[in-house]
């Protein structure tokens, strides 16, 4: 009998540990986010590369995420190209720094419902225009 429980237990656990933004997996950080030092903790790296980065969470305040991106990125030097746009599902800011412009998107994330109340953190780089 105590074999089972622990075998239950151990079922529960493994299930719970792959459940939200977790179910995604976690990926590298490659250059040049991985010099930004962002702050990405409570959150799962789940696409990264050159160009683009997505980092999900198991819920949050879209305002305050994108605020603590914002800051950090501010002290990297980039400096805010367009206010601030926000929505219920949406907080939208772009940045630029030389001849580079990035996209600071925070939303709504739900995955099919992989990561129920999720929110997606997705920073894109590219050149100005």
């Amino acid at each position: 009998m105590r074999a089972s429980r622990l075998a239950l237990l151990a079922l529960v656990v493994a299930c719970r540990s792959k459940s939200g933004a977790a179910s995604l997996g976690e990926v590298p950080v490659v250059a040049p986010f991985d010099a930004m030092h962002l702050p990405t903790a409570g959150g799962v790296v789940w696409e990264c590369d050159a160009t683009r980065m997505k980092i999900v969470y198991d819920g949050g305040d879209k305002s305050a995420l994108g605020d603590r991106y914002g800051h950090a990125l501010e002290q990297l030097g980039w400096t805010s190209g367009q206010p601030v746009a926000e929505s219920g599902q949406q907080w939208l800011e772009r940045l630029d720094r030389g001849h580079e412009v990035l996209t600071l998107d925070v939303h709504d994330a739900d995955f099919r419902g992989a990561v129920p109340h999720g929110v997606e953190v997705f920073l894109s780089i590219e050149q100005a225009r």
